[in-house]
């Protein structure tokens, strides 16, 4: 359900009939001091402006943060139809805002952004007749046809007057007590004076002690600082001087161990050397003993071109001499017994 501000804005007539019958508060202020009267007049909402004015309590001259009634706002944004409820229900139009303005004097200014001089003349002439229309007590005195301009000239000068009046009797008062405040003047200008040069005085005692303090507050905490910066300049140079030490124990440490590691692998290279040499040597020697012992083999079957051959293999694989010089001589020995078996034969 809409708020009471919202229904008259939007002439919501279901809504204000219900919270009127419910005995709503029909005075009550938004955060801009608005009533829905406010709302109703602003918005040309003639209806719910006539429901809200027949209600209980309500009040037609109920005034916003500025001043301004339901009829200031009718009148300004020139909705004839709200004025006309509002004077029915006696709406004053004399009731002044903060600005001293009255309904009439802001008529139609917030539809033309002119002032009341220069509103559309139907528009003017329509609300000046509304206006004079209301009853003998709400007439403009002598008022009647002027135009706007004079209206208003003749309205400011009641205005001045009063207030040229109010001066006077202010005045014929104060002037009873002229030459007592002239007395008095003199005694509390001499106090005045006494009392400016004791609080210059004092004044300036403060302001001096309080400098002492804040000199020696700065002082301190100068000399704080300076103690502080020379206690940091020490650290950052120590933290300097450890930098420097470990970086060079670092460096002496990497030599070391690049100079272990190139000892380490020239002498990995030099075992490697050695075992592929052993490993060169031992593949000759089980290719000798294997030619070996095929020279065997070739002997034991008395196949000496075979044998005669793998003499000749470890000649050429650079066989010790004395394996060369042992092959030969089972060559030999195995020709001979092979020359004494062929011979013992033919004997035969």
């Amino acid at each position: 359900m809409p708020s009471i501000h919202d229904a008259a804005k939007s002439g919501d007539i279901q809504t204000i009939t219900t919270y009127v019958a419910n005995h709503g508060d029909v005075n009550s202020k938004d955060w801009n001091g608005w009533g829905p009267a406010h709302h109703a007049a602003s918005a040309g909402q003639h209806e719910a402006l006539q429901l809200l004015m027949d209600a209980e309590g309500a009040v037609v001259d109920l005034a916003d943060n500025y001043g301004d009634t339901a009829l200031h706002h009718a009148s300004e944004w020139g909705k004839v139809e709200c004025i006309k409820v509002l004077l029915e229900h006696n709406a004053g139009f004399g009731v002044k805002n903060q600005k001293g303005k009255t309904p009439v004097d802001v008529a139609g200014t917030g539809s033309f952004g002119l002032g009341f001089y220069r509103v559309d003349s139907d528009v003017k002439t329509t609300l000046l007749e509304l206006f004079e229309a209301e009853p003998e007590k709400r007439r403009l005195s002598a008022i009647t046809r002027l135009s706007a301009e004079n209206f208003l000239a003749l309205s400011e000068i009641k205005q001045l007057e009063h207030e040229v009046e109010a001066l006077k009797l202010e005045i014929d008062t104060h002037n009873a007590t002229v030459a007592q405040a002239k007395q008095q003047q003199d005694v509390l200008r001499r106090s005045d004076d006494q009392l400016m040069e004791t609080m210059a005085n004092d004044y300036t005692s403060y302001i001096d002690s309080q400098m002492a303090e804040v000199r020696a507050d700065f002082e301190r905490e100068k000399k704080e600082f300076e103690e502080l910066e020379r206690q940091h300049q020490q650290d950052m140079e120590q933290t300097r001087l450890t930098i420097i030490k470990e970086k060079k124990l670092i460096d002496n440490n990497l030599t070391t161990i690049r100079d272990e590691s190139d000892t380490l692998e020239k002498k990995l290279r030099e075992e490697t050397k050695v075992i592929k040499a052993r490993a060169r040597e031992q593949r000759r020697d089980m290719e000798r003993s294997q030619m070996i012992w095929n020279l065997n083999q070739s002997l034991s079957k008395s196949d000496f071109g075979s044998a005669k051959r793998i003499l000749r293999d470890l000649h050429d694989a650079n066989a010790p001499k004395e394996t060369i010089r042992l092959a030969q001589e089972q060559l030999f020995e195995a020709l001979e017994e092979s020359a004494q078996k062929v011979g013992t034969g033919k004997v035969a």
